[in-house]
Formats: structure tokens, C-alpha cells, sequence
């Protein structure tokens, strides 16, 4: 009965007795791209910058897409780390292209990898490529790409992991 799905409607909106209206990422998305299509005001940005772009679904980069001017230079650059994806977000480079040549009619330029890591020591980024590597054999993929330590001062002792007495993991 309509009483009942009301009911039930209402209990699936309710924390601790309140009734509220629940909203998620895309919901959200859906009322900003509306807002913008009904006010040009809103789509008047000559370059937009991203970093992490990995952490962005598809519906939110659409909506910032969008804030570019259809009329200006749109210059748009992104950078972001596939391998350091917070929340699985189904990003990818080959995705991110085709929202902007759809949205932009303006094919992207070529994706640049930066190889060079300057905030990890050399024996982090070591060990990262160690994992890298053993995940392109484990998953049969082409090599991912590797980065480089920029320097080769080390700036600490590599983790270690000791087994130790409770009492003794006092002085250590």
C-alpha cells in the first residue's frame, strides 16, 4: 500500500529517529550540472588545474569540464597517480580523454609521465618499484613505469621490523 511505502521510505531516511533526505556524489552532481546548464554565469573559466585527478568520478569531472569557457583558450591540465587512488573511482587516462573530447571537441594533448620522485627516499621508491614490477608479472601487463629516486642520499635507515619482548619494545 502507498501508507506502507511511505513508511518504510521514511525509515531508510531516518538516523537515530530524524527524518532526513539522504544524498550521495552523484545526486549531488545532477543539481550542480543542472545549476550550470540553467546559468551561463557559472561556465566562464579560461583553465582549470587538477591534482589527484584519480580521486574524481566521471560525473564530477564532467561538471568541471564544463566550468570552462566554451569561448575561451580552455586550458586544462590534470595530474594525478592511478596507483595512489583513494576510493576506487573507475578513473582512467583514456576516460579523462574522451570527457574532453566530448565535451571540449578539442582533442587532448599527449599524457606526460613524470619518472623523477623527489619526496621519497631511494629505498621507498626501490621498494615501490619492487611491488610494481611484482604486480605487472602477477597480472601479465606490460611494465608499468617505473620512477626514479632524485637523490641518492638516503635520509634514514630503510623499515625494519623487530620481534621484541613487550618489556623491551619499552626501550626501543
Amino acid at each position: 500500500s502507498r501508507k506502507e511505502k511511505n513508511r518504510i521510505g521514511r525509515e531508510k531516511n531516518s538516523i537515530v529517529g530524524k527524518d532526513i533526505d539522504l544524498w550521495d556524489d552523484l545526486d549531488l552532481c545532477r543539481v550542480i550540472f543542472q545549476e550550470i546548464k540553467s546559468e551561463k554565469k557559472h561556465s566562464n573559466f579560461d583553465s582549470i588545474f587538477i591534482d589527484e585527478v584519480q580521486d574524481l568520478t566521471h560525473a564530477e569531472l564532467e561538471i568541471i569540464i564544463t566550468l570552462l569557457d566554451k569561448k575561451g583558450p580552455q586550458r586544462f591540465a590534470a595530474a594525478g597517480d592511478l596507483a595512489q587512488s583513494v576510493e576506487p573511482s573507475s578513473f582512467t587516462w583514456e576516460s579523462l580523454r574522451d570527457l574532453i573530447y566530448k565535451l571540449l571537441e578539442t582533442e587532448p594533448g599527449k599524457e606526460n609521465y613524470l619518472t623523477q620522485n623527489y619526496r621519497s627516499t631511494p629505498n621507498l621508491v626501490n621498494a615501490a618499484n619492487h611491488i610494481l614490477k611484482q604486480q605487472t608479472e602477477i597480472q601479465n601487463i606490460s611494465e608499468a613505469q617505473l620512477q626514479r629516486p632524485f637523490s641518492s642520499f638516503e635520509d634514514g635507515d630503510p623499515a625494519m621490523i623487530f620481534i621484541l619482548e613487550p618489556e623491551n619494545a619499552l626501550e626501543m
